[in-house]
């Protein structure tokens, strides 16, 4: 039995042998002791064994021309990261922060849009509520119509109801401003009237 002093010469003369590099004396002692070493034997089938695998690993590497283009990214992004510093990452890049912003936006403009249609079309409840007393011929010396308003008024039901005047009997002067309110002529409310109208004389 040949003796090998240490174990490393001992696994590089075994990939050297399933290479195929041995020749000669080398070669046969290689033999003679793989013959006498039962554990050399199975060593070598290990190799052999990872020799094939990366041999079929080899295959789905990539090539010379790829290895050198992936060389030229990795260069060009670590003398970007040099030059330029880390990077920041941005808040609003994030997809998260940007759909809670762009909720946040559009909950927003809705409220601008109720407040602004609010206070440039009030409704009803907004608008002053108008009190009409009409005084008799006998009362009213002048035949003028007394008009007050009741401010912030927000039912229809603050507004004094007057018996209907019939323009014909009680025509008032020239000048005087009459107000129609939104009730009809049996004193029920009515929808179509809900804005108060004014017309001059």
């Amino acid at each position: 039995m040949s003796e090998i002093p240490d174990n490393t010469d001992l696994e590089y003369r075994l990939c050297r042998y399933l290479d195929g590099e041995l020749a000669g004396e080398e070669r046969t002692a290689m033999e003679t002791l793989l013959a006498e070493r039962p554990d050399l034997r199975r060593e070598l089938e290990r190799y052999r064994a990872l020799d094939e695998r990366l041999t079929g690993l080899s295959d789905e590497l990539p090539g010379e021309r790829e290895l050198l283009a992936q060389r030229g990214e990795i260069f060009a992004a670590l003398e970007r990261k040099a030059l330029l510093g880390e990077r920041r990452v941005r808040l609003w890049a994030r997809p998260s922060v940007r759909v809670f912003a762009s909720a946040m936006a559009a909950a927003a403009a809705v409220v601008v849009a109720v407040a602004l249609w609010r206070f440039l079309t009030p409704g009803v409840e907004d608008r002053s509520t108008v009190d009409v007393t009409i005084l008799p011929p006998a009362a009213a010396p002048d035949g003028t119509i007394d008009v007050h308003l009741a401010p912030h008024a927000t039912d229809w039901a603050a507004a004094t109801l007057v018996e209907p005047v019939d323009p014909s009997v009680a025509q008032p002067p020239p000048g005087t401003v009459m107000v129609s309110f939104g009730w009809d002529e049996n004193g029920d409310k009515n929808d179509a009237g809900m804005f108060p109208m004014m017309m001059g004389f």
